[in-house]
């Protein structure tokens, strides 16, 4: 390309270098070539020349009349050429795009896997709100894009997104673009004085990418800053690892200068305040954390923690193994006694451990005496064997009246399978062991319900279920008492007999039912066929007593029930 200036024409040449001949040459009527690319635009193997061209309005060469020019003459324009010269057509239609006339040109970009042209106006005067177009080169059709821009410095790459810089008065913008052409994000800078250009080469400088405007010069990074400003005026800028060549002129000379760049090693004194900062909230935390740590002296043990909030609230909560079994109740409160009732509800044998004062908090850690949770997996899995005993009996009885009680013992064999169920859905949620479902029950009826899934038990003849002690039973432990001292107990236990009754308590059935069992199936297995298991229910003040008492003597005939059942007043 040959640009010398707006008066004379501008020649683009073809050179063979190898032969040293000029191959083709073409003129515009125009200032000058801004920007151009070489690239196959139709994938047949043979490059294609796109090219930018500025027009200075009116002012054409002086002997354009008698010369033969390629291109407008009042028109900035975008020519895509073959490998000849020749401007390519499309469908016999030039592929060409020209703007208004004055002192613009365009900014182009080339999009390969879209086979797109993204276009954009660059204007020293015109600093009115555009938009972008796109040139299909599949179809040489035009469109507009609904991203503005006032007066483009910029089209580049940056990996797959696209790069637009733009110039708003003062304002420098840079909008990111994604790969299917929507704004990702604009960052915005306002420069203290007007310019006029963006230097095309992004160079880096200790390793930082960096670009420069002008007029005045001034040397951006990534974030649009500003990073050196000259206080002198030069031209044509290139930089070489890290220093700037340039030339500065003035009205008599012209000076080559050579800029060098050395890294600010000056410490920010924000810097300074924010690690100074972090030093002491680090020594905060440890001064914190040594006087608050909580000191465990066993990890297998059970510790309750007390809080003391400025001496009126307190809070506390529960770490060990026991916490796994143990679900507090509400863990705040205004009144001491209520954590410290709860501490010894949980366990009788604790020992405060450790305690600290810290301005206006206070705690104490007591250690907890827990029971081993293997114990607790023990007693569960003690009444599954239970369970499993009982389903065994009634299978051998099963086998005896196989046709005498056919339905009625299948049913309690799944009654039991229940149980065994229950029994192990209780071993599977024993961290929540201590949690009971209350609800209030008629206790003599709930007794009558379990003892009646004994029907099918070879024994079950031999159990009695008295709801007070019988007048036969009061008048023996009476003459017994003149000989045999007696607890304090059984002397309270012995009244006159008293009229069946109703017995309503809060229990939770489903555990009641598991201790019940247990009780009677001991009693049953320690008695034989001439011995008897009674279940007697009475009242002693508040408390509700159910005692279950065995023995090997004959059942009375007075109080044997039918069916094993008896409610003898």
């Amino acid at each position: 390309m040959i640009d010398d200036d707006r008066w004379l024409p501008v020649q683009l040449l073809c050179y063979d270098i190898i032969n040293e001949v000029v191959l083709w040459k073409k003129e515009f009527s125009i200032g000058s070539f801004q920007n151009y690319d070489i690239v196959d635009i139709d994938n047949d193997g043979i490059k294609e020349i796109i090219l930018s061209s500025y027009s200075p309005m009116n002012q054409h060469p002086i002997d354009e009349l008698r010369r033969e020019y390629l291109g407008s003459k009042n028109f900035s324009t975008l020519f895509i050429l073959n490998n000849l010269g020749e401007i390519k057509s499309f469908n016999d239609e030039p592929l060409i795009v020209s703007s208004s006339f004055g002192f613009c040109f365009y900014e182009f970009l080339y999009l390969p896997k879209k086979n797109q042209i993204l276009l954009g106006l660059k204007s020293y005067f015109d600093n009115s709100e555009k938009k972008l177009q796109i040139l299909d080169l599949k179809t040489n059709q035009i469109s507009t894009l609904n991203i503005l821009y006032n007066d483009l410095l910029k089209l580049k790459k940056d990996n797959d997104d696209i790069i637009l810089l733009n110039r708003v008065n003062n304002r420098f913008e840079k909008i990111r673009l994604n790969s299917n052409l929507k704004v990702e994000n604009r960052i915005s800078k306002i420069m203290e004085s007007d310019f006029y250009y963006y230097d095309n080469n992004v160079s880096k400088l200790y390793g930082q990418n960096i670009s420069s405007i002008g007029y005045p010069y001034a040397v951006l990074n990534n974030e649009l800053e500003i990073i050196y400003q000259p206080s002198f005026h030069f031209t044509s800028p290139s930089w070489k690892n890290n220093d700037l060549f340039c030339i500065s002129k003035n009205e008599v000379t012209s000076n080559l200068l050579k800029l060098h760049f050395e890294r600010n090693k000056t410490l920010n004194p924000y810097l300074f305040i924010i690690i100074l900062t972090e030093l002491l909230i680090i020594l905060l935390y440890f001064f914190v954390y040594h006087h608050i740590k909580i000191p465990m002296v066993s990890t297998t043990s059970s510790y309750f923690i007390l809080y003391s909030f400025f001496g009126r609230l307190y809070y506390w909560k529960l770490q060990g193994r026991l916490k796994r079994i143990y679900k507090l109740p509400k863990k705040m409160s205004i009144n001491e006694e209520i954590p410290i009732n709860i501490l010894n509800e949980i366990s009788d044998d604790n020992e405060l451990r450790y305690q600290r004062n810290f301005f206006f908090l206070k705690y104490k850690v007591f250690e907890v005496s827990s029971t081993d949770e293997f114990q607790i997996i023990q007693r569960i899995s003690h009444d599954l064997k239970n369970q499993v005993l009982m389903t065994k009996l009634m299978t051998e009885q099963y086998e005896k009246d196989l046709e005498i009680k056919n339905k009625d013992f299948v049913e309690n064999m799944f009654s039991s399978l229940k149980d065994i169920s229950s029994s192990a859905q209780t071993l599977s949620n024993f961290s929540h062991i201590n949690k009971l479902y209350k609800e209030k029950v008629e206790i003599k009826s709930f007794i009558e319900s379990i003892i009646s899934q004994y029907v099918n038990h070879p024994l079950f003849e031999q159990i009695c279920l008295l709801n007070c002690l019988s007048e036969e039973l009061l008048q023996r432990q009476t003459n017994e008492e003149s000989t045999t001292e007696k607890s304090s107990f059984e002397r309270k236990a012995r009244r006159a007999p008293q009229e069946d009754r109703s017995f309503f308590i809060n229990i939770d059935k489903s555990l009641f039912q598991i201790a019940f069992k247990n009780l009677l199936n001991n009693a049953l297995e320690a008695i034989n066929k001439n011995g008897y298991v009674k279940v007697e229910i009475s009242e002693i003040k508040d408390d509700v007593v159910i005692e279950l008492r065995n023995s090997f003597d004959k059942l009375d005939s007075s109080c044997k029930p039918e069916s094993g059942l008896s409610t003898d007043k």
